[in-house]
């Protein structure tokens, strides 16, 4: 039996504007600011930064903005209501509670888009 070699993977979500990014992913998505590159502010951009929730990693980049926008991320979760409804009320910009209805494992995958468009 072969040993398991890759144990999680972190996708890398282009962005066009890193702090509004960072605010929406922290404040709104509920996400916590894990560490941000670089660390001097007098540059806002372009920036690397890292955000975790419930163990969930997610890197936001600024280096290529032209790409902002073509980024899903797909998470399983235990609630998905209580996950839209949480991310909902603090103003999220695209939920996609409707479109999970329909798929047979509901209550384990939902599909909520984390991106900012421009």
């Amino acid at each position: 039996m072969m040993q398991t070699m890759i144990t999680s993977a972190i996708p890398v979500i282009a962005v066009s504007d890193s702090a509004r990014s960072e605010d929406y992913y922290c404040r709104v998505l509920g996400f916590e600011k894990m560490f941000d590159y670089p660390p001097d502010k007098s540059q806002p951009e372009p920036r690397y930064l890292g955000v975790a929730r419930d163990g969930v990693w997610l890197h936001l980049q600024s280096f290529k903005p032209e790409r902002a926008g073509m980024t899903d991320a797909f998470f399983w979760v235990a609630d998905a209501d209580r996950l839209h409804a949480e991310v909902a009320l603090r103003g999220a910009l695209r939920c996609f509670a409707s479109h999970v209805a329909a798929l047979p494992l509901r209550s384990m995958l939902a599909k909520v888009v984390m991106h900012l468009g421009a």
